[in-house]
Formats: structure tokens, sequence, C-alpha cells
């Protein structure tokens, strides 16, 4: 399992999302850890990325930089835009 699981600095994933939000905005959950993934190098295989990431979207956790709607999409805050990579 180990290989392919890279260390990054404290808060990339937040500003990665952020990033990604404000280019793709109301995208869903599973695009987003789709997108989250690809980038952090972890192989497309549906056993692999069973579970990545999905702190980021599910309903149990908040973070103050997104919101989801009832659209079921993710959206930038406020807070959010200050993540943003440009």
């Amino acid at each position: 399992m180990a290989g392919y699981r890279k260390t990054v600095p404290n808060g990339e994933n937040i500003r990665f999302v952020c990033t990604y939000l404000w280019a793709n905005p109301g995208a869903k959950g599973p695009e987003i850890r789709r997108a989250l993934m690809d980038v952090r190098g972890i192989p497309n295989d549906p056993k692999v990325r069973k579970g990545y990431y999905t702190s980021y979207v599910c309903q149990g956790w908040r973070y103050p930089q997104w919101e989801r709607r009832r659209d079921g999409g993710f959206y930038l805050t406020q807070r959010g835009l200050a993540y943003v990579n440009p």
C-alpha cells in the first residue's frame, strides 16, 4: 500500500479543494475527491481509493472554507477565497 502516498505540507489539501471549487463551483463530493486523489498520485483503482479524503466532503465534517448547498454541490465561502491558489 505504501509507495504512492505522498506527504504534503499542512493545509495543502484545503488549498487544493478551495482552488478546485473556485474553478468548479457546485462540484459534487465524488468529483472533488477524485481530483484530489489524482493530484496526490493515488492509483485509479476502486479498491485502493475507497475512503480516501472522505472527511473533506462527508456530512459529518464541517470546513468553514466551503459549504454544501441544497443542490448537493459544494461552494466556496468568503473565508475560502483566501485559500485559493492563483
